[in-house]
């Protein structure tokens, strides 16, 4: 490399030598940029550093100034951080006028699922380990990303528990992500019903949107799903659900 450098510094001196014998004006030589890791000329690098930092001060507890409360357990949090990343938490805190020690009382959800909450919010997975970190670190992006943090939901009803969490505090990209899980992962003719369900009662257009796939897959599962109980049971409960559901996977089959 040094006799390569050499080299370069003596052909860049003859050329300027000869400019100079004919009369034309020497070009300043412009030092040559040494490469970067793309993760850090496309920012992936000092944001994965910063959700590193974010998730170090809940683990750590570190200047914390509130308290969520979820049964017997408790999460000391930060409430700029929760503030910054949740309408609710916002609204909550603005109502407390910035007061430290505040506490929020959560009944409506489990202490795991509040917990995964907050590691979304202040690092964007629910898992300490996941994947993201690495994806990250290499200055990549991948479609599949954001599903790898829920993936760590292990059951149908944990997703569904932390789709409802994302959705009472408004982190939307979170409540997203449940949808594609809960799509991917358990969408079955044994659970189509409860996902229709969901995804009517809680707006949940992603989800709605694959269950109608779903649906539409062939005349044969079209007939099929109609035919099942669960479904006959909510076109009596909630005929304009059904009606809705089997309308459009109607129109997605035939292509209309």
């Amino acid at each position: 490399m040094a006799v390569n450098s050499q080299s370069g510094g003596m052909a860049r001196t003859k050329a300027s030598v000869r400019r100079a014998a004919e009369g034309q004006p020497s070009v300043p030589h412009i030092p040559r940029i040494p490469q970067v890791p793309v993760c850090y000329v496309a920012g992936p690098g000092p944001a994965l550093m910063k959700r590193q930092g974010m998730r170090h001060m809940f683990k750590n507890n570190a200047l914390s100034d509130c308290t969520i409360a979820v049964g017997s357990k408790s999460f000391p949090a930060h409430q700029a951080i929760l503030a910054a990343a949740s309408p609710l938490f916002m609204q909550l805190f603005q109502a407390l006028d910035g007061k430290k020690g505040a506490t929020v009382h959560e009944d409506n959800f489990s202490a795991l699922t509040m917990e995964r909450l907050l590691l979304c919010l202040y690092h964007g997975c629910v898992e300490p380990d996941c994947v993201c970190n690495r994806i990250l670190s290499q200055g990549t992006k991948s479609a599949d990303c954001a599903a790898c943090c829920v993936s760590k939901v292990s059951t149908q009803d944990e997703a569904i528990d932390m789709l409802k969490c994302a959705e009472k505090y408004g982190v939307e990209w979170l409540k997203e992500w449940c949808e594609t899980y809960l799509a991917k992962q358990h969408l079955r003719q044994r659970s189509l019903v409860l996902l229709l369900r969901l995804a009517s009662q809680h707006n949940c257009q992603v989800l709605w949107k694959k269950c109608v796939r779903y649906m539409a897959a062939g005349k044969a599962r079209l007939g099929s799903c109609v035919a099942l109980p669960a479904f006959m049971q909510l076109m009596k409960e909630q005929p304009e659900v059904a009606t809705k559901a089997q309308w459009e996977a109607a129109t997605d089959l035939h292509g209309t």
